[in-house]
């Protein structure tokens, strides 16, 4: 709660449409006959307990449903909007009586959102039963305590106010200067022990004959008809107030059965969904073994070829056959010792470089013409076996290979400062490279396809990266992504049968990129 904060200020959010919302969801549904409960069916007052000008010393409560606040002709306890409008809101709590299956009536007070709040026992409440000597406090100051007004209260009168120290009187009396306090009491919580007494009381007075008690006993009489006129309309509302609870129960039993129904349809759709994404889970990790397998066996395979070469080797220093152990290490292309070793998928192992050029020409292996299907694969086993066999060459051999990998390996430096300039050249002239992420047409096809055959190794993956076409791309790109890629460089998206129906197979196309980037000598149908 803010202390001295004119409920005014926020007036908008505390109308009677506010108001009128709140009561209708907190009040019982009552029709016209039990609205009301006029005099002498009183059940609760008010009662003032300070010194408050503008606010009524005592109010008595004669409707299921009392409204306080300063909004005119809206509530039903008006209180002064020039003296308390720091304090009260328009419609600021409302008090509701909730008659009982025993005719007993019960309280229960709801706050309407106003802006100072409703205070119950100097404890901020929303809602709450009321109790007979219940303090209702409002008030537009701060650190309020139950204590601070027990003077006020017969109930407890172990702190008499008149027995503090002036300072404690002076800080109690700091604390009311922006409050006022009304004392909830009960007048009689049971009507039809009102009715069980006025009859008995009626009976009683019956034995006397005097003319001033048959007078008497006519009033009582008559009030007694009151009472039970009051009564019969009471039970009428009161069995009209069951039977909508009835009906009111049946909706929520028959909502509650709807619910349950698509709450059980829900979840055999979603057990469904379950076993149907736990069938293709299954499906996809067989895949996955079988692919699995498939490299370890090829692994396993390429791993004995090489140990097999390297032990020949080791063979061949033991028995110093060295010239044929060159004969099995010579590039049956340029007819010298294996310059950056490339084995194919048949196990013929080549120079790099004389191998590049021979696919250009032919995709067929060079000595026992087997149709290239597969990318060939670095022999890094082989290299460093050559590296070893160093040592027992001739010094003419030796100057030779080391010559022809130097000359390899600046042939490819070459080719990428010489592209990096042409780069830098075109950016700087405002050239616009293509994207990959783009649709090219012929032209764009075309033009990439000539610049791109001009490079091999760096300067090839270099000049494929000015299209943002990179390993890291074609491992995180999109099916739509793998797609377009595959429809620019004109490489068919290769197939495969699942569940019986053909399907493209995209983790394949991936494959096939990365082996475009290699070059067109890993290009195979």
């Amino acid at each position: 709660m803010s202390a001295g904060v004119g409920a005014d200020s926020l007036e908008h959010n505390d109308n009677s449409s506010t108001s009128t919302n709140i009561e209708s969801q907190n009040a019982p549904q009552l029709d016209q006959s039990q609205e009301k409960i006029g005099q002498p069916h009183m059940y609760a007052k008010l009662c003032l307990l300070t010194d408050t000008k503008g606010v009524p010393k005592e109010v008595d409560i004669k409707t299921l449903q009392f409204s306080i606040g300063r909004a005119k002709n809206q509530v039903d306890l008006l209180l002064d909007p020039a003296e308390h409008s720091r304090m009260v809101s328009r419609v600021h709590c409302t008090i509701y009586g909730v008659p009982g299956e025993d005719g007993k009536i019960s309280f229960r007070i709801s706050d309407n959102k106003s802006v100072n709040g409703t205070f119950l026992n100097a404890k901020k409440i929303e809602t709450s039963r009321l109790e007979n000597g219940d303090l209702l406090l409002f008030t537009a100051g701060s650190g309020l305590q139950v204590g601070d007004f027990m003077d006020f209260s017969t109930d407890n009168p172990s702190t008499p106010f008149d027995k503090l120290t002036e300072q404690q009187k002076q800080d109690i009396l700091s604390k009311r200067k922006d409050t006022f306090v009304y004392k909830f009491v009960v007048v009689d919580d049971n009507f039809d022990r009102m009715v069980d007494d006025l009859t008995n009381h009626s009976f009683q007075n019956h034995s006397s004959s005097t003319p001033g008690s048959k007078r008497k006993l006519e009033q009582m009489d008559s009030s007694y008809s009151d009472f039970a006129q009051e009564l019969k309309k009471r039970k009428t509302a009161e069995d009209a107030l069951n039977q909508r609870i009835m009906d009111l129960e049946k909706q929520l039993e028959e909502a509650k059965n709807q619910l349950t129904k698509e709450q059980s349809q829900l979840q055999e759709l979603i057990t469904e969904t379950q076993k149907a994404n736990e069938g293709l889970v299954r499906e996809h990790e067989s895949r996955v073994n079988e692919l699995l397998a498939t490299i370890n066996q090829l692994n396993q395979q390429q791993q004995a070829q090489q140990q097999a070469q390297a032990q020949q080797l080791q063979d061949a220093q033991e028995h110093g056959i060295m010239g044929d152990i060159e004969q099995e290490f010579t590039c049956a292309i340029c007819q010298e010792l294996i310059v950056s070793a490339t084995t194919l998928q048949c196990s013929h192992t080549f120079c790099k470089p004389c191998l590049a050029e021979w696919i250009k020409q032919k995709k067929v292996c060079p000595v026992c013409r087997k149709i290239l299907t597969k990318p060939p694969t670095r022999n890094l086993t082989m290299e460093n076996v050559l590296d070893k066999l160093m040592k027992n060459l001739s010094k003419e051999e030796q100057e030779s290979r080391l010559r022809r990998r130097k000359d390899l390996i600046e042939a490819e430096e070459r080719a990428s400062q010489k592209l990096k300039e042409l780069v830098e050249t075109a950016r700087h002239k405002g050239v616009k490279f293509l994207n990959v992420h783009d649709t090219w047409g012929p032209d764009e096809k075309k033009l990439f396809k000539t610049g791109v055959s001009k490079h091999e190794g760096r300067s090839r993956l270099m000049y494929c990266e000015l299209t943002g076409f990179n390993p890291e791309w074609i491992r995180r790109a999109t099916v739509q992504q793998i797609i377009r890629a595959c429809t620019n460089l004109d490489i068919e998206i290769p197939k495969k049968v699942e569940s019986r129906q053909t399907v493209m197979d995209f983790e394949l196309a991936r494959e096939r990129l990365l082996d475009y980037l290699e070059g067109d000598l890993v290009r195979f149908v």
